[in-house]
């Protein structure tokens, strides 16, 4: 019969820290924190720049599809610029990457959650919106982070 006990908190471990006070899994609480910073940061980019954007489109008189577009990519490219330039301050190359894994996480846990508990009435708008917030800083992050990490000198820690 198997000890259940001992392998109880195994997950939760890597959260705790050691006995000189440093975590246990310092790249799992950096990327986990960062992912927050890059959801906090990313939102307020759209929030300032979406009616921005909009108003200079519209006043041009674009059309529909290129001010969505412009909505959906420059406020993305904003923030994970920023984001990726991250990655040149820290050792560990991976850190963002792994942040902008978190995202991908969060991301599908919001979908799966419009999918299973908001009404019919209200999905649809939800899933648009969410199809033009979401994949353009997750992509972006994602290949970014993934290509910066392969490719920066310091290879010590890169990401493969």
């Amino acid at each position: 019969m198997e000890n259940k006990t001992a392998t109880k908190y195994e997950f939760w471990d890597m959260f705790r820290f050691t006995k000189d006070g440093k975590p246990k899994s310092s790249v799992l609480v950096n990327s986990f924190s960062l992912s927050l910073a890059v959801l906090i940061v990313t939102g307020l980019a759209y929030w300032f720049l979406i009616d921005v954007i909009e108003g200079i489109v519209v006043d041009r008189g674009c059309p529909i599809w290129l001010a969505n577009t412009l909505e959906s990519l420059v406020p993305a490219l904003i923030a994970t610029g920023l984001f990726l330039s991250l990655t040149f301050l820290f050792k560990n190359k991976a850190y963002v990457f792994y942040a902008y894994l978190w995202n991908l996480f969060y991301a599908i846990l919001f979908i799966g959650a419009v999918l299973l508990f908001v009404d019919e009435a209200d999905r649809g708008f939800l899933l648009r919106l969410s199809l033009m917030i979401i994949p353009a800083p997750l992509l972006l992050g994602l290949v970014g982070s993934f290509l910066l990490g392969i490719f920066l000198p310091n290879r010590k820690r890169r990401i493969t």
